[in-house]
């Protein structure tokens, strides 16, 4: 059953803990002694996510998300949540549910063990998926490799750089695949970042 949270105000209506699918995983970057930071990232495909058409011929849908990330006790020691109500014209529709809809945010962890649990709701059709992962955080010291990741596609960075966000970089930032394969003629790109001893 998804975590109870103000915005999952409809848990107990819920038809299914896996209504639909979705990916979650968590990328380490600068690691170090006393943590490393991670970028939580969480892709829904459009094609399970209910679009309701309005008298104006726009379309809407509503994806609430919810990320726990727990302690080798049990403890939470992350929280994160988001409400995203959309509107896409029509135009538009068949490029959405051919696509996936993107989650990243940058945390930084303490070495240990953790669980991560990720519910997604669509609020439209009233019901919700859960997933689970776990990962380690080891102390790191000297040089250092962040995980490899997959882009699925490089976004201009608008406005000034984000420091705290490890996905940008020269004025780019990697949107991560999640899904783990590609098409035999693509030529995707892998990112990752060197850290040298100081």
């Amino acid at each position: 059953r998804p975590p109870r949270s103000t915005l999952f105000p409809y848990t107990t209506l819920f038809r299914s803990p896996r209504a639909f699918g979705f990916r979650v995983s968590a990328f380490r970057f600068r690691p170090g002694y006393l943590g490393s930071q991670y970028s939580i990232a969480v892709e829904v495909p459009g094609a399970g996510i209910k679009i309701t058409q309005g008298a104006d011929q726009t379309c809407r849908l509503h994806i609430v998300m919810l990320v726990l990330i727990r302690d080798a006790e049990g403890h939470v020691v992350e929280k994160m949540s988001q409400d995203f109500p959309f509107e896409i014209p029509d135009g538009r529709l068949a490029a959405f549910e051919a696509g996936s809809f993107s989650y990243t945010r940058a945390i930084t962890m303490p070495p240990g063990r953790y669980t991560l649990e990720a519910a997604v709701a669509d609020r439209e059709a009233n019901q919700a998926s859960v997933r689970s992962m776990q990962f380690e955080n080891p102390e790191y010291g000297g040089v250092a490799l962040s995980d490899l990741l997959l882009v699925k596609k490089l976004e201009d960075v608008s406005g000034p750089m984000d420091a705290a966000d490890p996905l940008e970089y020269g004025g780019k930032r990697a949107l991560p695949e999640l899904g783990g394969s590609v098409r035999a003629s693509a030529r995707p790109f892998i990112y990752f970042m060197v850290y040298p001893d100081a």
